[in-house]
């Protein structure tokens, strides 16, 4: 019997039943969430555990509490967005940056990955700091392969988020892509991930996840370097009770190749220092040789 299709269902009631409802009740949905994922979707999980054994040279069992800690970290997303949605707490109260913020001159693309708190940290930047940037994503059409329960989910949020902001997502589409320049044209910024694993009709870019030769999406770095804007690397995750934000310095616009290496870089070192923070251990695309 496959459970997954009423457990989907399951998941995205309790957000509201459960994890909105207070602190504790997003510290139960997280810890529920992230055990049951964990033997529902053994096959996935088999694989982000022999990808990070790979990767830091650890023990299987080391692995597995990694990545346990990662299917926390995506449950603890969806639970902090329930309750800010439902609570109506200003972001404000709920984030906090270390060090302070510092804005970069000019327009620029901030990079995040899909790790920690992303949407959150894009309302510090929008709604809190008031930084002109725009968020590109996927749009949640028929093509995007979402469970119904999560889809459903992700419309709410979308709502929400585009009601704080006062401005629509751009779609990560060739359309979106022309929409994107303007805007860095225009002297406003963008605000996306660049871990995205490469579909097979995009454009792709391939970069090392320690000695693993990755696919990654490569349209935000073309981006980059035909706008010749700075890549501002920033990412967010919640820690206690509040949401922590922190930002690193600027990497330099130059070609694509070049960013492609910078990013490789940024999330060898990210992922070395906090790798049970990021979601696509058992997602990205290999590239074979």
């Amino acid at each position: 019997m496959n459970l997954l299709p009423p457990w989907e269902r399951a998941r995205y009631q309790l957000l509201d039943s459960l994890a909105a409802r207070s602190m504790g009740g997003t510290n139960a949905y997280v810890h529920m969430i992230s055990r049951v994922e964990e033997v529902l979707q053994r096959e996935r999980s088999r694989t982000a555990i022999n990808r990070i054994s790979r990767a830091l040279d650890l023990a299987p069992r080391d692995s597995r509490q990694i990545y346990r800690q990662c299917l926390a970290s995506e449950a603890r997303e969806e639970a902090d967005s329930a309750r800010l949605l439902v609570s109506g707490q200003p972001i404000a109260e709920a984030v906090e940056a270390t060090p302070p913020f510092s804005p970069v001159d000019g327009p620029c693309i901030y990079i995040t990955l899909h790790w920690g708190s992303p949407m959150i940290t894009f309302l510090y930047l929008r709604s809190v700091l008031g930084i002109p940037v725009r968020l590109i994503g996927r749009p949640l059409d028929k093509s995007n392969p979402l469970p119904p329960g999560k889809m459903r989910w992700g419309h709410r949020k979308v709502e929400w988020m585009e009601a704080l902001t006062g401005e629509t997502f751009i779609p990560d589409d060739g359309a979106g892509a022309l929409q994107a320049r303007t805007e860095l044209l225009e002297g406003r910024s963008i605000f996306a991930s660049v871990d995205v694993p490469a579909q097979p009709t995009s454009r792709s870019r391939v970069i090392d996840l320690f000695g693993e030769p990755i696919r990654i999406a490569s349209g935000l770095l073309r981006l980059a370097a035909l706008t010749k804007v700075p890549l501002v690397p920033i990412l967010g995750h919640s820690c206690g009770q509040k949401i922590h934000v922190a930002h690193e310095e600027p990497i330099p616009a130059a070609r694509e190749e070049e960013l492609a290496e910078s990013i490789g870089i940024w999330l060898r070192k990210i992922l070395a220092r906090q790798p049970d923070q990021w979601w696509l251990w058992p997602f990205v695309h290999v590239e074979k040789s």
